[in-house]
Order: C-alpha cells, then structure tokens, then sequence
C-alpha cells in the first residue's frame, strides 16, 4: 500500500481509528478482498498499527505480505518491562530502570 501522500497514490481512504482494533482488522480484510489488494505488502506507519497487525499476524497474513513479526516475537520490544527482564536474564547492560506499581511505590523511590 502506499501512503496518502506519496506521489504514486491516486486516491486514499480512512481507516477506523487506532482505539477500534476489530474494525481496522475487518477494514483490512475487507480492503484486501474488495479491491483486489490481497498479496500486496503492509508496511505500518504508526506503533499501534505495528502492534495490531503484529497481534492478528496469523489473520492478516492470510490476505497479506505482512513486514510486521508475530506478536510473540514483537512483545519483547513493544514492552520497556520484558525487554528489561530479558537484557537482564541474558546480562546484557541496560539503563537502570523502576517501574512503580502505585503512587506509594514511586514516592519511596530512591534514584541512584
């Protein structure tokens, strides 16, 4: 697909808003049957696009030539939390980091 404003583009359409994954999942199924796309490469241009086609990869694939992992491989960067654990389980330096879990939890903090 190419994006609206690339020279190439002679026409563009909207999509449901980023807050409603199952009608951009149905608009992309419908687009791929509808106007002949299916096959076609989708290349996202938004981190929550990146996240729903990554979440919907086995689906999206089926109409799709998708540049975006599975979820279970794209997780581990989408989420501060697990690539932190796992930099730390692998002993790989990292910025320190905390993540409070309550108003308490951040007002007992102590930076190094």
């Amino acid at each position: 697909m190419l994006g609206a404003a690339s020279r190439y583009a002679t026409r563009s359409l909207s999509s449901p808003s980023s807050e409603e994954s199952r009608k951009q999942l149905d608009f992309l199924v419908n687009l791929a049957i509808k106007e002949g796309v299916a096959g076609w490469a989708v290349f996202p241009t938004s981190d929550d696009t990146v996240m729903l086609i990554a979440r919907h990869h086995a689906l999206l694939s089926e109409f799709y030539r998708l540049t975006t992992p599975h979820w279970k491989v794209l997780r581990w960067g989408c989420d501060k939390r697990l690539l932190y654990r796992l930099a730390e389980d692998l002993r790989v330096d990292r910025p320190w980091t905390f993540c409070p879990r309550n108003r308490d939890e951040l007002g007992a903090l102590e930076c190094p």
